[in-house]
């Protein structure tokens, strides 16, 4: 063979007989070989500035990004310990370190021995231990240099069957919508190893790099200066902080702390959105978007507001790749107040399309335009995102592995609203930093 198998593919194929002993050594030295060929991928600039945010602030777990599945009895361990695996040969990304090369970040793709998975039996637990012990995987900060940027961990009640599994990922590697890829795949390649099936082939990095390569590109040149031109203007004097009341006051340095309110829109008011929002031609995600700002402009006494909003920057050929593609456009609403409802958020909606179509990279931005000022999140605190790539009630239903959505990422900025489109109806979880208020406070806002 031209290239090594996986560890898994070798104990298969020596179970199986098809390998002898001495073929088994060959493989491996071949599997070790090919480990130390490490790829390495230049950063993007979010991923360059998640690095130094996360560099700053060593304890901070704010963009772990956790993914637990319940599964039923008679799910295999073993066999969805190797789909892991494989799902980590499938997009080496997940299994990367962050290494320094004159003077440039990249990420070293390492090829992985398999997914290391931490087991427990939790036989007599009660439901707050096992939420317990699984928040406190999630807040365990990830070391970038040394990577992997993954964990895996395996809750087994031998009473029920049923089981729970963990699967924590850096933001730096992952994004909104690579969780449907990821766990579809999983799915996939754990019904393959049941039925012999071939696996999917390797992806390597080669998309990846193909799209930090034209991200540099936009940096460069008459277009860049075009772009960069257009946030200087619509920019111009922003008020960089939101003074909203507070219930405690705010430490001297950030906590990155994380609570999450969730409120489900019924099927009839998401209908009712969609609606709306064809009637005076707006996204129905604009329209949300508008009445968030609305809610901040009410509570912070202010019609100048600024909110970052997440912007999927995948083109077609990135469309099947797990990674980092998201970037945080600053959307200023102002005079908040002084029109009619219906053209305030047709004016948003004509300066959002405007900022998707001026994207540049918030950290780059953040650097040209002079605006960090020392703050972990400089220009705005308060963000927003709208997911109609993840219904996780869709995802219940994949071979009867149910999606558990009260564990969230959380802490990344101090207010974020994120919206997930459902087949019906709209999930509404505003996320808050806890230090700073109550959860009945949160509530009642929630609740307007």
């Amino acid at each position: 063979m031209n290239t090594a198998m996986t560890l898994d593919q070798i104990i298969t194929l020596y179970e199986s007989g098809e390998l002898s002993r001495d073929q088994v050594t060959d493989a491996f030295v071949r599997l070790s070989d090919e480990a130390a060929a490490a790829v390495e991928i230049e950063l993007s600039e979010t991923q360059r500035g998640l690095w130094a945010l996360q560099k700053a602030y060593p304890r901070m777990a704010a963009y772990n990004v956790p993914l637990c599945l319940r599964l039923p009895a008679g799910v295999d361990r073993e066999r969805f310990r190797r789909a892991c695996a494989s799902v980590l040969e499938r997009w080496p990304l997940l299994g990367a370190s962050v290494v320094h090369r004159q003077g440039r970040l990249h990420l070293s793709l390492h090829r992985q021995p398999g997914l290391s998975l931490e087991q427990r039996d939790v036989s007599g637990w009660s439901a707050q231990q096992r939420s317990t012990w699984l928040r406190e995987r999630i807040e365990q900060p990830f070391d970038l240099d040394a990577g992997p940027l993954i964990r895996a961990h395996w809750l087994g009640d031998p009473e029920s069957g049923e089981s729970l599994f963990l699967l924590v990922v850096h933001h730096l590697v992952i994004d909104g919508g690579s969780v449907s890829l990821l766990l579809a795949a999983l799915h996939e390649a754990y019904v393959a190893l049941g039925t012999g099936a071939a696996l999917p082939a390797p992806e390597g990095g080669d998309g990846y790099v193909s799209f930090v390569e034209a991200e540099r590109a936009r940096l460069r040149g008459a277009d860049a200066s075009r772009r960069l031109s257009y946030w200087r203007t619509a920019l111009s004097d922003a008020p960089t902080s939101l003074e909203l009341p507070l219930d405690h006051p705010r430490g001297a340095t950030p906590g990155f702390a994380g609570r999450t309110l969730r409120h489900e829109l019924p099927a009839a008011l998401g209908e009712a959105v969609q609606a709306w929002s064809a009637r005076h031609g707006v996204y129905p995600s604009t329209l949300l978007l508008a009445v968030y700002q609305g809610l901040l402009s009410r509570h912070s006494g202010r019609d100048d507001v600024v909110v970052g909003m997440a912007l999927d920057e995948r083109d077609a050929s990135c469309a099947g790749l797990v990674g980092m593609f998201v970037n945080m456009l600053p959307v200023r609403a102002q005079g908040l107040g002084q029109r009619s409802f219906v053209e305030e958020v047709q004016a948003l909606q004509r300066q959002v399309v405007d900022a998707m179509a001026h994207s540049y990279p918030f950290a780059a931005l953040v650097r040209e335009l002079g605006l960090s000022g020392g703050e972990a999140a400089p220009l705005f605190q308060a963000a927003y995102l709208y997911q109609d790539t993840l219904d996780t009630q869709a995802l219940a239903g994949v071979a009867d592995w149910t999606w558990e959505e009260e564990l969230y990422q959380e802490g990344e900025y101090e207010l974020v609203l994120e919206v997930r489109r459902r087949a019906q109806g709209y999930g509404l979880y505003l996320k808050y930093d806890p230090t700073l208020w109550d959860e009945a406070t949160l509530a009642r806002w929630l609740g307007h």
